[in-house]
């Protein structure tokens, strides 16, 4: 079992983007130690995007029985044809790294942390620009009686580099993570089970889910918050995020039930955006990121119903290569039977139309 140790610490602020805050609810901490010289300016690499519009969704395979309750989904950026995958409350603090092409399981890693409510998972800069990171959305908050919420970091880990069990699964404990502890303006309480992180890493954004036809959008920005001298190394205050805007999900995705946010991703040239609602799967164009934090009086670019069997649409991504999507589903406990497992989906880029 590999047991990969990362050291957090807080830095300033380089090129104009800076780290975020660090906290340890319920982890433990690392030792804070002093990096010499700035860290590589890392960004996604430069990926193609569909010009045209996303053909019928294909079935892949039935994943691992342990993600019967997926909620996230995001293509690695270190490892050739793998997803992220994740599971919501009451399922273990983890993230698999899952086959694209046979829904296998290739590579787990557990967080120092509790899952109170994984709900979406991306891939994106570290928060020190070192090279990719897998961000965690520890946000769900159904009862609205969450004071702070956690995004979490971690550097991807390249299975090339690990030895698998006899399982044939890789496992990795993380003894820490970044730890961004999140509050809302004015004492609100969303319910966010949908993340997208800039390319660039100068911002997270997070979608609201509701049962209605507007939700809010709120953003973190770079530069991501350090820790002053003043706030010490134990620090566990959390950072506001701002109110940028609103989305409308169009009335032809359906009733309210099926218009809720449960899913996003932003393509790595940071002008796609994929949401994920629970009967649809929305795209939405933009010159820049930045256009992704109001999309109040936007028209999705398309509109998608959800791919058969996928009646609680959970996540979405972004393939590899940038041109086709991938999304997946937890089994709708109303109808599931024993040994029930979700079936990964590709859609890929239709130029005919």
């Amino acid at each position: 079992m590999s047991d990969v140790r990362l050291r957090l610490l807080p830095v300033v602020a380089v090129v104009g983007l800076a780290l975020c805050g660090f906290s340890c609810e319920r982890a433990r901490r690392s030792t804070p130690v002093v990096r010499v010289g700035a860290p590589a300016l890392f960004a996604m690499p430069p990926r193609p995007v569909c010009e045209g519009t996303a053909a019928t969704a294909v079935d892949v395979a039935a994943v691992d029985g342990d993600l019967r309750e997926v909620s996230g989904i995001a293509s690695s950026q270190a490892n050739v044809g793998l997803a992220w995958m994740l599971t919501d409350a009451g399922n273990a603090a983890a993230v698999s790294g899952v086959s694209v092409d046979d829904g296998t399981t290739r590579i787990v890693v557990t967080l120092p942390v509790d899952n109170i409510d994984f709900e979406d998972v991306a891939v994106g800069p570290c928060p020190d620009l070192s090279g990719p990171c897998v961000f965690v959305a520890d946000t769900g908050d159904n009862d609205a009686e969450r004071a702070f919420v956690n995004v979490y970091a971690f550097p991807e880990p390249e299975l090339a580099t690990l030895k698998p069990a006899a399982s044939g699964v890789a496992r990795v404990d993380l003894t820490a993570v970044w730890t961004m502890p999140l509050v809302y303006p004015d004492n609100a309480r969303p319910n966010i089970e949908a993340i997208a992180v800039l390319p660039d890493a100068t911002a997270l954004i997070l979608f609201e889910k509701i049962e209605g036809e507007t939700a809010r959008i709120f953003t973190y920005r770079a530069p991501w918050t350090t820790l002053t001298p003043e706030d010490g190394a134990d620090n566990d205050a959390a950072r506001t995020v701002e109110l940028t805007g609103s989305i409308t999900v169009p009335a032809s995705v359906g009733n309210d039930e099926d218009r809720r946010i449960t899913g996003a991703s932003m393509h790595w040239s940071g002008t796609r955006l994929l949401l994920r609602t629970t009967g649809a799967i929305l795209e939405y164009a933009a010159a820049d990121p930045s256009g992704f934090f109001d999309l109040a009086g936007r028209a999705p670019r398309q509109q998608v119903v959800s791919p058969e069997g996928e009646e609680q649409g959970e996540a979405i991504t972004h393939d590899e290569a940038g041109t086709g999507w991938l999304s997946i589903s937890e089994v709708k406990k109303k109808k599931a039977k024993a040994g029930d497992t979700p079936v990964l989906h590709k859609m890929a880029c239709d130029i005919a139309n």
